[in-house]
């Protein structure tokens, strides 16, 4: 029998039973589309990632509050770190919170920064229209604000908010800049001058973290060290603060992610040998109810093999139309769960051809067992069977 008749003959049978072909390939559709989803959300928060170094910068240090009743991170502790840490290149101050944000039109729950000019470049904050906070700002008290692109969105809809007033906990600050699109939570943000929050928002001096440039990425561990020990001398206390490298904290983030996605993963694969055991037991029972078909055959010349092909043909079309429905399921299901993370989803080439080629081999593997039985009929018991 040629391999085209067996392909249609294959095809044929399958469709006879069409309730029981998909439930057949329903583990291999669930594996296939769970490891496609979840290699494509693993590149999806891999780029994500890079993209947070490359807008952080990977020589970024923060000092932070540590565990502490009393918050000892002040303005007197950026004067000791800039007189005492010769790498820094740049430093930036923070205060921080969540505010009700107004304008004329609207009123929206946001975060508030309160800094320095110098936050720009240690943060990498760009404006796309006005300006940025100056030293005059800064030095002056002055109650104005640069507001994110999301915001400026929902307080400003259609109209340029420059110029306009924004109520922050009831204090009316005028809008001198509006940010470009950063994203990871940074166009949603009210940043005004450290000065001014920390006067008229936040009522006293203490700060949420300081974020220090360094002067190059081999300079950071040392930078580290040397705040560590700066800030031990001065607060006698470890507990009282936390000085944290950013392109650690999301090499650890990429770590977890990696352990995530082999979990997830072999759980899919779980999945799919579920659906090969699946194949087999369903060729079993296929073989079964053909023993009169097979002795049929094999009485008018069919050769052993002839049989053994029909029966791995029918296996390892289930299985690819089990795969190339759980790629698409997977494809499509990574795209719409990227769209409401807000992640760029690239369905990766490699994936899919390696979810394919696994699972034509479950078919092929899953199906010898039942193929060869069939071929192993003797042809008069096989015509003898009711």
């Amino acid at each position: 029998m040629r391999i085209t008749e067996n392909i249609l003959m294959a095809v044929k049978n399958l469709r006879n039973s069409k309730v029981r072909s998909f439930l057949t390939m329903l583990g291999i559709i669930i594996g296939i589309g769970a490891v496609i989803t979840i290699v494509s959300l693993g590149e999806g928060a891999k780029q994500q990632i890079n993209r947070q170094i490359a807008e952080m910068g990977s020589n970024l240090v923060l000092v932070t509050p540590g565990r502490g009743s009393t918050n000892r991170i002040t303005n007197d502790t950026v004067t000791l770190l800039q007189d005492s840490v010769e790498s820094i290149r740049a430093l930036a101050p923070v205060v921080m919170g969540s505010v009700l944000a107004e304008s004329s039109q609207n009123s929206v729950t946001t975060s508030v920064i309160g800094c320095t000019p110098e936050y720009a470049t240690v943060r990498n904050y760009r404006v796309a229209l006005g300006q940025f906070i100056g030293q005059a700002e800064y030095r002056e008290r002055l109650k104005v604000a640069v507001i994110g692109p999301e915001l400026a969105t929902e307080l400003y809809p259609g109209s340029n908010p420059i110029g306009e007033t924004i109520k922050i906990d009831g204090v009316r600050l005028e809008i001198i800049g509006v940010l470009a699109v950063k994203g990871n939570n940074g166009d949603n943000v009210v940043i005004m001058p450290l000065t001014t929050a920390q006067d008229r928002i936040f009522g006293n001096y203490n700060l949420s973290e300081i974020s220090l440039q360094v002067e190059n990425a081999a300079q950071v561990q040392e930078t580290v060290d040397r705040v560590k020990q700066v800030l031990l001398k001065e607060l006698q206390e470890e507990d009282l603060f936390r000085v944290s490298n950013m392109a650690e904290m999301l090499d650890r983030g990429r770590e977890m992610m990696k352990v995530m996605t082999l979990l997830l993963t072999s759980i899919a694969g779980i999945s799919l040998l579920v659906g090969g055991i699946g194949i087999m037991n369903i060729m079993l029972v296929s073989v079964t109810e053909r023993i009169r078909e097979i002795g049929i055959r094999k009485a008018i010349g069919a050769q052993p093999e002839e049989i053994l092909t029909l029966f791995m043909f029918e296996a390892v079309i289930l299985s690819i139309t089990g795969g190339l429905i759980g790629i698409i399921c997977g494809s499509t299901l990574a795209l719409v769960i990227g769209k409401l993370i807000g992640w760029v989803v690239t369905i990766s080439a490699s994936a899919v051809g390696t979810a394919f080629t696994f699972s034509l081999l479950v078919g092929l593997f899953f199906g010898v067992y039942p193929a060869y039985k069939a071929s192993r009929l003797n042809p008069i018991e096989a015509l003898r069977h009711e």
